[in-house]
């Protein structure tokens, strides 16, 4: 005699509570790659403003002298480095100002430092080039950026956050650096 097997019935609560459970590892995904994104934007700021202490600038910037440092384009970015900056513990005499494509040259050279996170990547090589020769450290965080005519790009290796320097690049704009930074940089591009 022929069996006819009966399908398997799920309870339903037992359904709801897996979809649950795969909503809330899905959504607690996607927090925790922005939390990560976070954090790097935020550890790349802090040793951006770290890293302000190992340059030297052109002649005419005194070592006492406020400085000046542009985010491109980024509120988030800018407002990183604004924390980071008026904490207690920063020591540093720095203005930060949210900085877009349509500033004027004249306004560009008040800057000592320009920082681009990779969000505007397009318009970041056209708005370098006008920037050849004018004494500004050129900061930045994505694949190509030194290329471009970047001097210091941060970049995650092996789960942290290191940099690499064209020390050319700089040298053209009048940006030096002291032998410590060059030492524990990921990579030294250009003459030493």
């Amino acid at each position: 005699m022929l069996s006819v097997l009966s399908p398997i019935r799920i309870p339903s609560a037992f359904v709801r509570a897996v979809f649950l459970g795969l909503v809330c590892l899905w959504a607690l995904g996607g927090n925790l790659l922005e939390a990560q994104k976070v954090e790097k934007d935020r550890v790349e700021a802090a040793m951006a403003l770290q890293l302000l202490n190992f340059v030297t600038w052109p002649s005419e910037k005194g070592e006492n002298d406020e400085i000046l440092l542009g985010v491109f384009m980024n509120n988030a970015t800018a407002s990183d480095f604004e924390e980071l900056v008026e904490s207690p513990q920063s020591g540093l005499r720095c203005r930060v100002k949210l900085v877009d494509e349509a500033v004027s040259l004249e306004e560009l050279s008040s800057f000592d430092v320009l920082y681009f996170d990779g969000s505007n990547e397009a318009v970041v090589g056209r708005f370098i080039s006008r920037l050849d020769g004018e004494g500004i450290l050129l900061m930045g965080s994505f694949d190509g950026f030194l290329e471009m005519g970047g001097m210091v790009n941060f970049v995650k290796k092996q789960k942290r956050v290191t940099f690499d320097i064209d020390v050319k690049n700089s040298s053209r704009m009048g940006i030096g650096y002291r032998a410590q930074l060059l030492r524990i940089a990921n990579r030294v591009e250009g003459d030493r």
